[in-house]
């Protein structure tokens, strides 16, 4: 009875309870918890060192699901096409080195690609037309095989397969300009050393420049251009006297037409000249305005265009007023109104000289000179 008064400290019977501090309710919790965990049949399996480890096979998706970011259901063992390739008729495939490609970059090269391409066609096609207008001036019509050989036949150096094929042609013919077959043979082989013999000067010389069906010979073109310079360049001093006809074309096929064009309203050997030139003269100048990027020396031609307009009826079918702010557009991206900053609008590297920096200068000013004028 005196134990249960008066607890020992020496081991009585309630020493180990008095001495063992209080268990809380939820550390019991955790315990059984943790061993029921421990004794579960999946945790058995797991720690079994012996049983069997089986990874499950890495899924991947087929390309074009990759390319996209969307659900694949391809299968691999046996090979199955996914059910969006099916549907598109797309090459399933499945490659473990596949990246996704950009679509801005792949839709950027696929553009550059096209523009490569429209360009080459449109100098093939005008070379296809300028041969058949050279050969319909000689007299002789153009065969069927001109339109189909190629474009690698118009790029060939020496004889083409085009000029191979209207030489193979032309030879059958019975009659040629009212001449006998030796006529006929001595006159096509004239005709091909005119394409890279030594008789090319006089028929090149006669045949210049052209644009659409129109054609003139060197000295014409010559011509025209002395009539500019003495009754317009006065008004508009924008282009060099002392600079040859052909290095205006080298620079601007606009601008070389631009100035043939103006100095046409008035020439007296030819009053329907400007008449015949208008309607290849309008594509010419949209073409130029959408084959982006141009060079500068289009705004000069524009501004003598804005300057001396091509007739219209009335000035609701003008085109002087829009064609003035393309002008300026043009101007501007190509950098002339920071003349000594040319290389902060282009790709490549660009070191310009004295002379041509004065040269952008003046072309920015009577650019804004010209526009001025049509809106006021």
């Amino acid at each position: 009875m005196a134990a249960q008064t008066s607890p020992s400290t020496n081991g009585g019977p309630y020493s180990a309870y008095a001495a063992s501090p209080p268990t809380p309710r939820h550390q019991l919790k955790r315990s059984q918890s943790s061993a029921g965990f421990e004794s579960s049949p999946a945790s058995q399996h797991d720690d079994d060192d012996q049983g069997p480890s089986k990874k499950a096979a890495q899924k991947r998706a087929c390309n074009e699901c990759r390319q996209q970011k969307l659900k694949c259901d391809v299968v691999q063992d046996p090979f199955t096409p996914c059910s969006r390739c099916r549907k598109q008729n797309l090459t399933c495939q499945v490659s473990a080195n596949f990246k996704r490609v950009g679509k801005r970059s792949r839709h950027a090269e696929m553009e550059r690609e096209a523009i490569d391409l429209k360009t080459r066609v449109k100098e093939l096609e005008q070379r296809e037309f300028e041969l058949k207008q050279q050969l319909s001036s000689l007299g002789v019509a153009p065969s069927a095989n001109l339109a189909v050989s190629g474009p690698h036949a118009i790029h060939d150096n020496g004889q083409s397969a085009m000029f191979q094929n209207f030489l193979a042609n032309g030879q059958q013919q019975s009659q040629y300009s009212g001449g006998t077959h030796d006529e006929a043979v001595s006159s096509l082989v004239s005709l091909k050393q005119g394409f890279g013999g030594a008789g090319a000067g006089a028929f090149d010389r006669n045949h210049a420049y052209n644009l659409g069906a129109v054609y003139l010979s060197t000295e014409q073109a010559e011509e025209l251009f002395r009539e500019y310079f003495a009754h317009y360049h006065r008004f508009l001093p924008l282009l060099d006297p002392n600079m040859s006809v052909e290095s205006y074309m080298n620079q601007a096929k606009l601008l070389f037409w631009t100035v043939i064009v103006i100095a046409a309203r008035h020439w007296p050997k030819d009053p329907t000249l400007l008449q015949k030139l208008t309607p290849s003269y309008r594509a010419l100048l949209w073409t130029t305005i959408s084959d982006v990027p141009q060079t500068y020396h289009v705004v000069k031609g524009m501004c003598l265009l804005c300057t001396w307009p091509l007739p219209a009826s009335s000035t609701t079918i003008d085109e002087t007023f829009m064609l003035a702010g393309v002008m300026m557009q043009i101007a501007m991206h190509h950098g002339l109104h920071q003349p000594s900053h040319a290389q902060d609008f282009s790709r490549t590297h660009v070191q310009l000289r004295d002379d041509e920096i004065k040269d952008r200068l003046s072309t920015w000013a009577v650019c804004n000179t010209v526009a001025h004028w049509q809106v006021t």
